[in-house]
């Protein structure tokens, strides 16, 4: 019934152990003793399935994926790009405003007195004070590393520096080979770590947040006349 090939003689096939008596099979080639062939359905094919899935893991690789190794991979870049924008566009602008030299008038004077008692952070505070940019003295690399870390200011007072110092700089680590500087005359220009302006950065500017209270020195206290004979002072 099943078609193997079996000794002469047997009256019992090995395989599909039907009886073998020696009638000849029904109509239809059903088995008329023993167990019926039920052969399993054909699987149906997955194929159509996993082309679905690997078209939309494809997609999330590129669209989720690209777009996250990219930043891993060029975020140093990146966070360069973004400081370089902020200090040429946002904060260039508010230091060339700034008073120098030494024919200011009254205003300019207050200005620059309110500027020498500013330390570090401080000092960048004041400065944009009031402008649509009054959050941006923190360093946006270090954003990036989640770290917010404010910019550098002057260590000693704004009018000692000359216009080609440094006043303001991105902190150390804020990105990964130098930083961007801000000199007192506005103009912005990178360093890298091996070179002397960042050394000469870091040692003029300080990451302090703090006003100083300067007091007039004696030698800036307007002489008081002293009268020569107590008759000279009409008050005596």
């Amino acid at each position: 019934m099943c078609g193997e090939t079996l000794k002469a003689g047997a009256r019992v096939c090995r395989f599909c152990k039907a009886q073998l008596g020696g009638a000849p099979p029904p109509p239809g080639g059903a088995p008329q003793y023993g167990y019926a062939y039920n052969p399993p359905p054909p699987k149906k094919s997955n194929c159509l399935l996993w082309v679905i899935l690997g078209i939309v893991g494809l997609v999330l690789v590129v669209c989720v994926g690209g777009p996250i190794l990219f930043f891993v991979v060029a975020k140093d870049q990146t966070s360069k790009s973004l400081c370089k924008v902020h200090f040429e566009q946002n904060l260039s602008p508010h230091v060339a405003r700034l008073p120098r030299g030494k024919d200011l008038d009254k205003s300019d004077r207050e200005r620059v007195a309110k500027l020498d008692r500013l330390r570090g952070l401080a000092f960048w505070r004041e400065i944009l004070k009031g402008s649509d940019q009054e959050q941006g003295y923190f360093c946006l690399g270090g954003a990036l590393q989640g770290q917010q870390r404010g910019l550098l200011g002057p260590k000693k007072p704004f009018s000692q520096y000359k216009d080609a110092d440094p006043i303001g700089c991105c902190p150390k680590g804020g990105h990964k080979d130098g930083t961007w500087i801000m000199k007192k005359n506005g103009k912005v220009e990178w360093a890298s770590t091996d070179s002397d302006a960042y050394r000469t950065a870091y040692e003029q500017l300080s990451d302090e947040d703090k006003e100083i209270e300067i007091r007039p020195s004696d030698d800036k206290i307007p002489d008081r006349k002293t009268p020569e004979r107590p008759g000279d002072n009409p008050f005596d």
